[in-house]
């Protein structure tokens, strides 16, 4: 039987990791992840500590044709950039192991988010396994099993609360909130703007339901 992390009540003080991340495709057998970036902040967005790495495709991998034709060819600074320093899978998973270790050693009331867990985060887990031997990121490093929270089904609760249940994107903008850091792709960028919005959406919470800021 697995323990289970209390979920936060965000009456007080708390931290946030953001992760965000690009790949090559959506096969986990053909495509691979090309960067990874994530941001530590805490409730206010301030920025704390942060992580980002560029990783070679593993051996036999490529880049998705219709991933090419759809996402990258429509953003090639950023394809250039992903192509920088980049380290081998292995390499770059350590470090990044590394790195989750020493924030939750920090921080033991870290909450771990994504725009998109169904993707971000199992491509995640899916390097981890197959390059290190730590449990997956819904595991904490105490073994405590913990929550991947998720921005945009938060987002789409918002505007249900204000009668919108039809949108799906530009959510952020249909709900007012503005983020202080670019998202332009780069996975940092995209992980600082994911924790920043996660703050602004608490908020937006904390008001619907009565409860003060802290």
């Amino acid at each position: 039987m697995q323990t289970k992390k209390p979920l936060p009540s965000f009456g007080s003080a708390y931290h946030v990791l953001a992760i965000d991340i690009e790949t090559s495709g959506s096969s986990f057998k053909q495509n691979g992840i090309v960067s990874i970036g994530a941001s530590l902040q805490d409730h206010n967005s301030n920025e704390l500590d942060s992580f980002q790495i560029n990783l070679v495709l593993p051996e036999g991998r490529s880049y998705e044709e219709r991933c090419v034709k759809e996402f990258w060819s429509e953003n090639k600074k950023i394809h250039n950039f992903v192509q920088q320093n980049a380290v081998a899978p292995k390499e770059a998973m350590d470090k990044f192991c590394a790195f989750l270790t020493e924030v939750e050693t920090r921080f033991s009331d870290l909450i771990v988010i994504s725009d998109n867990p169904s993707f971000d985060i199992a491509w995640l887990n899916f390097y981890l396994d197959e390059y290190t031997d730590r449990l997956p990121l819904n595991y904490a490093e105490n073994m405590t099993y913990r929550i991947i929270w998720d921005i945009y089904s938060m987002l789409k609760v918002l505007l249900c609360e204000r009668g919108d249940f039809e949108s799906s994107w530009e959510l952020p903008e249909k709900l007012g909130l503005k983020s202080k850091w670019p998202a332009d792709h780069n996975p940092l960028n995209d992980a600082r703007t994911i924790a920043d919005y996660f703050n602004q959406i608490v908020k937006e919470m904390k008001k619907h339901s009565g409860n003060k800021e802290t």
